[in-house]
């Protein structure tokens, strides 16, 4: 009986999920269904149960993603949330929040995650540090239109010597502005060396 009534709530908490999931995407009937079977085929294979896999879409679902987005996303995500040691809640609000920083679509999401492993992996911070500063600085490298590879290595580096998360990312962004403001201190050193930090069209 003990068993039973275990199993019906925790039925009864995916169920709860998944509508939050079809309230917020907008998803129904076949497309409800393929992104339930979904949820329910991570909780089998993988380590997270299905209501974890329904709390994931959930957070893509408000990013914006759409169906197929989902379908494709969700295990990537998943794998990462494994290896980071995060919530799997919790990584999907970090990936979409960090993409949508850097400008980036789902599309991007496979080449962004391995970047952002092998980062973690060669540096001094762990995921959720690092895509924490992406969340903060993630729009000043989209701005100026810095390479993923260049942007983890930047955050790589300021870990490499204490400055991770948000922290890193307010200092990526107190650095960019600064060598780009045309005033300051900054600028006089740039001024001095020669240097501008935009060529004559104002790139």
């Amino acid at each position: 009986a003990g068993g039973l009534g275990i199993a019906v709530k925790k039925a009864a908490e995916f169920e709860a999920g998944m509508s939050e999931v079809r309230a917020i995407s907008g998803a129904s009937g076949k497309e409800f269904e393929v992104l339930s079977d979904k949820a329910r085929e991570m909780g089998a294979k993988t380590s997270f149960s299905a209501t974890e896999a329904a709390e994931g879409l959930k957070y893509m679902a408000l990013a914006g993603w759409d169906t197929n987005s989902m379908l494709t996303g969700i295990e990537p995500v998943l794998y990462l949330a494994e290896a980071g040691a995060l919530e799997l809640g919790r990584a999907s609000d970090l990936v979409t929040d960090s993409m949508s920083a850097l400008g980036l679509s789902a599309n991007d999401l496979v080449p962004y995650l391995d970047k952002v492993a092998q980062t973690s992996r060669k540096s001094n911070t762990d995921i959720d540090a690092l895509m924490e500063a992406m969340v903060v600085a993630g729009g000043t490298f989209s701005r100026f239109n810095v390479p993923l590879e260049e942007a983890n290595a930047f955050l790589g580096v300021l870990a490499n010597r204490g400055t991770k998360g948000t922290e890193a990312g307010t200092a990526l962004n107190a650095i960019m502005d600064r060598l780009t403001s045309g005033t300051g201190q900054a600028a006089k050193a740039l001024d001095e060396l020669g240097i501008s930090a935009f060529d004559s069209e104002g790139n």
